[in-house]
């Protein structure tokens, strides 16, 4: 019941904001499924896709109502405020209603599902570790994580839009930290996946990184996305774009440049149809 609870959560949540979708961050799955009777977290993932795939394309089809109602809402409830309230609020409502002016104007949007998963998602069963490069460091033992693809792909795959994989945040026993073949991690979710390439963004993480891992660095990252053009494979994203300055200073710094530089190599476009465009202005109201 909580699943059910949850996917319709989610549906709202994005009919709510007018998102463009929704990213599923769940890549540690293996460790709680089947720990006790009804755990099985492979076949509830399964699930929420499912109804959120249907979902999605109901708040879809009700987009523009929705964004009426709300801005004839908004309107009415800015118009019945007392003119002390009424300037308080003011901007709010002003850009608040614009928006929604524009939100009925735009085309209604594709609403993307987006799935994050490991680096090791899909392997070989020959060569569990044939995506580590030759001077990487080594783990002790395989991770808990292996092949949680093939879990969910063949059931959910025609209802995913998006995987971004996480291609960091991986030290290893001896202080050293995993250094990957990002060609081979695309290759390995494609031939033992059977994922098309255009689906996948190759995830990088500049500057520091959590449980241990170490950046492989600016080359290393532009060369790994100059191969995903020549690849024709989806993108590349990058975690996170607001690294906090007293925490993580290196990757505060970093991640906006790192981000800038491979804007230039993949020259990106909007993979929904035709761009959203917004106006400067003020709303009449």
């Amino acid at each position: 019941p909580y699943t059910t609870l949850f996917r319709s959560l989610m549906a709202k949540l994005v009919a709510f904001t007018f998102a463009d979708g929704v990213d599923i961050d769940m890549e540690h799955l293996s460790p709680f499924t089947n720990n006790f009777e009804g755990s099985d977290e492979f076949a509830a993932l399964i699930g929420f896709i499912t109804e959120l795939r249907t979902q999605l394309d109901t708040v879809r089809e009700n987009w523009v109502d929705t964004a009426k109602a709300r801005r004839t809402a908004m309107n009415s409830t800015y118009q019945s405020l007392e003119s002390w309230k009424k300037q308080n609020v003011k901007d709010y409502y002003e850009s608040s209603i614009r928006y929604l002016g524009e939100v009925i104007e735009q085309p209604v949007p594709y609403l993307e599902i987006s799935w994050t998963t490991r680096f090791n998602a899909f392997l070989p069963e020959t060569d569990k570790w044939n995506y580590l490069l030759p001077d990487s460091g080594h783990m002790d033992k395989p991770f808990e994580s292996d092949l949680e693809g093939e879990h969910i792909w063949p059931k959910s795959g025609d209802k995913i839009d998006t995987i971004n994989v996480m291609a960091y945040d991986a030290g290893t026993p001896d202080g050293k930290s995993l250094r990957f073949n990002f060609s081979t991690i695309l290759s390995n979710f494609r031939v033992q996946g059977n994922v098309n390439e255009r689906k996948i963004n190759m995830g990088f993480e500049a500057g520091e990184q959590a449980a241990g891992g170490i950046w492989e660095g600016e080359e290393a990252d532009e060369e790994a996305t100059r191969d995903i053009v020549r690849r024709n494979s989806g993108g590349a994203m990058i975690w996170a774009i607001n690294p906090n300055e007293k925490q993580h200073p290196q990757a505060a710094k970093l991640c906006p440049i790192l981000a800038k530089n491979l804007q230039g190599i993949l020259n990106p476009t909007y993979a929904w149809g035709p761009a959203p465009t917004f106006k400067i202005g003020r709303a009449h109201v």
